[in-house]
């Protein structure tokens, strides 16, 4: 459940590819090949190892155990069929449903899909990815407005991603240490929530007094709070948000490392100091584990 503070608050909503974007906000658009780094071998891998899943479930077996986890979430449902602008192929594409109740938490509810999409593209039957799910439409209905849709494609991530055990912990095992990780940022954790349908990837909404201190610092505060010593993503994924005393978004970057999906948002007031760059995350944690 989202605190009554977003649900409340104005916020200027972004959000990643061809989308309506509201007034007085940057936005770095970007599609899942632009935050991949491609090597010879054609596969890259965010997480530091990798167990691939044994074949035998089709995209279509995995959605009725991904809708229960996805539960709490904004996804309502799922359904596979094939890619829109090929209608009868053989690669599987999803169309996940979404409703946010505000615009405030649309990017939230669109990035709550592309966790739910790197789940059901993870766990089918082959481990070459384009016989597995080729990619989806998220499509949203609003409180009295029309619906909207995003496309997506799936990029080519290894499969079988083993992230760290901290996402199996309790959401408030994790906020307290990311928490204690940006408190020499000087930035309070005003919202938080985990979307558990894989292996846990966190939500989070960070208030600070000082816009332009805040965002020089952006980058280096998602790296500390959700990275490893070492580079590597925590979490299978992660929403971050910052937001001024106001409740005006400063920046905001969330990604999906099942999926090599992720996207970057920059207010123009801030956006010639913040150390965050359009491909920075996730792309600088890519590798391709294989061509070594």
């Amino acid at each position: 459940m989202r605190s009554p503070e977003r649900r409340t608050r104005t916020i200027a909503t972004v959000v990643v590819v061809a989308c309506p974007i509201t007034a007085g906000v940057a936005i770095v658009q970007s599609r899942g090949e632009e935050h991949r780094t491609s090597a010879p071998a054609g596969l890259d891998q965010y997480a530091p190892t990798a167990s691939p899943p044994l074949a035998g479930q089709t995209v279509a077996d995995l959605i009725p155990a991904t809708l229960k986890k996805a539960q709490g979430s904004f996804v309502r449902a799922i359904r596979v069929g094939t890619p829109p602008s090929r209608p009868g192929t053989s690669p599987a594409w999803a169309y996940i449903s979404v409703a946010s109740p505000s615009a405030a938490d649309e990017a939230l509810a669109w990035w709550q899909a592309d966790i739910v999409a790197g789940v059901l593209a993870d766990g089918g039957p082959s481990q070459n990815q384009s016989n597995n799910l080729a990619g989806y439409n998220i499509i949203e209905t609003h409180p009295n407005r029309t619906s909207s849709g995003q496309q997506r494609g799936v990029g080519a991530v290894v499969r079988g991603q083993v992230f760290s055990s901290k996402g199996a912990r309790s959401d408030l095992e994790i906020r307290l240490e990311i928490e204690q990780k940006l408190a020499p940022f000087d930035l309070r954790v005003v919202d938080f929530s985990v979307v558990r349908v894989g292996s846990g990837a966190p939500a989070v909404t960070v208030r600070t007094g000082d816009r332009v201190a805040a965002a020089k610092r952006f980058n280096a505060a998602i790296r500390a709070a959700l990275f490893s010593e070492s580079g590597d993503p925590l979490y299978e994924g992660y929403f971050f948000e910052l937001v001024d005393s106001h409740g005006s978004m400063v920046s905001m970057n969330h990604a999906s490392f099942r999926t090599g999906v992720g996207g970057l948002s920059i207010a123009p007031d801030v956006e010639s100091v913040t150390d965050a760059t359009h491909g920075d995350l996730p792309r600088r944690v890519a590798r391709s584990r294989s061509a070594r």
